[in-house]
């Protein structure tokens, strides 16, 4: 291939300079738009997991064996000896552990009962595990040994409520009685899952205890590991040798992972469908770009151009162009992310009334591979349309390109 043909397909790029740029716009805009969805798609699959472990299932959970198959029933009764946590301080490959009671309560306002989850934390040592400090939008964290709570933000506006007032709530005792007790309201928490938002509370892990008759015992330890997390539970398992416990990983909790595993599928039928639409308006503006120089490149037949110097010079135009155009939008996309990864997208309306662990805030995330895939992707779709389109314009004869309009 002649330098000749590279100078002059790079002059005809530059000489109409309208076309040039609208062709550059399209296919950047298709780039951009790919590495953007693909940092949100791997944000919301990063953020679900987040959500899972930290208040739902751990990377690896601790219960009593016989827990599971009776949790519709909310069994206190079938709890794990807190006389464990000793043997997990003592394992390195535990990096932080939570121990919790998850309990359901009926919150009692003016004669009025409301249903609604509480969870017992052990509020000096939660932080190493999730921080929920970092998410109090009003008031403090509960002390330790206090009938104090802190409420979804969402649940204390329901019932209008707020730091300072009392609510008195109705439980079911690992003893199967029923026991109620009188909180105070020291904080309002932003939960970054709605559904948590609307019918959690927050209190002391000792305090629940008392109040569940469940002293010395958790409902559950939930941890998070180094390395794989099913090679872990098998450590963990084999270290307890404790027929009473079940240890299991996250892939293993059937319902949470399964939701994991459809959310990825569904999130990339989601990427695909954008990917498939930003690849119709690549070849759609190619083929454009192409077709209306029909006429154009029947002269240059008629001038002695065989057609094969057309399809070069005409596949030179489009890969200056769609090298160029990719390029530009991957990198933009990229810096829009890196942005983003800092500041959020809010999702607040668009995720209302959906019951699912999905934060109302994502914070994409771009990895080398989204913007190598972008723009590689862009290229070969844009280059294809090329190929096609040019092979159509050459096998056109002399006068029928002459005449096309």
């Amino acid at each position: 291939m002649s330098k000749t043909m590279w100078m002059l397909a790079l002059r005809n790029v530059t000489r109409n300079k309208r076309r040039t740029f609208l062709s550059l716009i399209a296919i950047a805009i298709a780039a951009l738009s790919i590495v953007l969805l693909l940092a949100v798609v791997e944000g919301m699959k990063i953020d679900l997991k987040k959500n899972l472990t930290d208040y739902y299932i751990g990377e690896v959970r601790i219960r009593n064996a016989q827990y599971n198959r009776y949790e519709r029933y909310h069994p206190l009764h079938l709890s794990v000896d807190q006389s464990i946590v000793e043997t997990l301080k003592h394992t390195p490959l535990v990096t932080s552990y939570s121990q919790r009671v998850t309990f359901p309560s009926l919150l009692y306002k003016e004669e009025k009962t409301y249903s609604s989850v509480g969870i017992g934390i052990d509020m000096d040592k939660e932080s190493s595990y999730a921080d929920f400090s970092s998410i109090i939008s009003k008031g403090r964290l509960p002390n330790v040994g206090s009938f104090e709570i802190v409420m979804g933000s969402q649940l204390a506006q329901n019932l209008n409520l707020d730091v300072g007032d009392t609510i008195t709530t109705l439980s079911t005792t690992a003893n199967r009685a029923s026991n109620a007790a009188t909180w105070s309201i020291v904080g309002l928490v932003s939960f970054p899952v709605g559904s948590m938002n609307n019918s959690y509370f927050l209190a002391p892990l000792d305090t629940v205890q008392h109040f569940l008759s469940m002293e010395g015992k958790v409902q559950e330890i939930l941890l998070k590991v180094e390395g794989d997390e099913i090679v872990a539970a098998q450590e963990l398992t084999t270290l307890f040798h404790n027929p009473s416990l079940v240890v299991e990983p996250f892939q293993h909790i059937q319902q949470l992972y399964e939701l994991l595993e459809l959310s990825e599928k569904i999130y990339y039928l989601i990427s695909l469908f954008f990917v498939i639409l930003a690849s119709t308006v690549v070849i759609n503006t190619t083929m454009m770009m192409v077709f209306e120089r029909t006429q154009e490149l029947g002269t240059l037949r008629a001038l002695g151009l065989r057609p094969q110097k057309v399809h070069t010079l005409l596949s030179l135009e489009g890969l200056i162009l769609n090298t160029t155009g990719s390029l530009i939008g991957a990198l933009i996309g990229t810096l829009i992310a890196l942005v983003l990864t800092h500041t959020g997208i809010d999702f607040t309306e668009a995720l209302s009334g959906v019951d699912m662990e999905v934060s109302s805030i994502i914070y994409p995330v771009v990895y080398l591979k989204h913007i190598v895939f972008s723009w590689l992707f862009t290229l070969l779709i844009s280059t294809g349309a090329i190929i096609i389109s040019t092979r159509k314009v050459t096998h056109k004869g002399i006068t029928e390109s002459l005449r096309y309009v």
